[in-house]
């Protein structure tokens, strides 16, 4: 739901602005340290739907870690293709 400041102001965070930026933070040298990593998160993406969703969830009471495994197990199609393939080359690696 659109944001309500008032709601907000008194604990129910389930409200949000029409749009929000959502980023990642890394390092700047995260593609040489460590270039699998960086390649797995670089594919990560959620729709905003299931981030309200997880959000709404955890604002109901469920906790981040069981909304997180709950996700997890229900989208092993989608996060089985974030991960990287062992046997192909990264730039500067071979």
């Amino acid at each position: 739901p659109r944001n309500n400041p008032k709601e907000w102001a008194l604990g129910d965070k389930k409200t949000s602005l029409a749009t929000s930026y959502i980023s990642n933070m890394v390092s700047a040298d995260l593609a040489t340290k460590a270039s699998k990593v960086r390649s797995f998160m670089s594919n990560v993406r959620f729709s905003l739907l299931e981030v309200q969703e997880m959000l709404l969830q955890i604002s109901e009471g469920s906790s981040n870690s069981h909304v997180a495994c709950q996700w997890i197990q229900d989208n092993e199609a989608v996060w089985s293709q974030w991960i990287p393939v062992d046997t192909n080359c990264q730039e500067g690696f071979g």
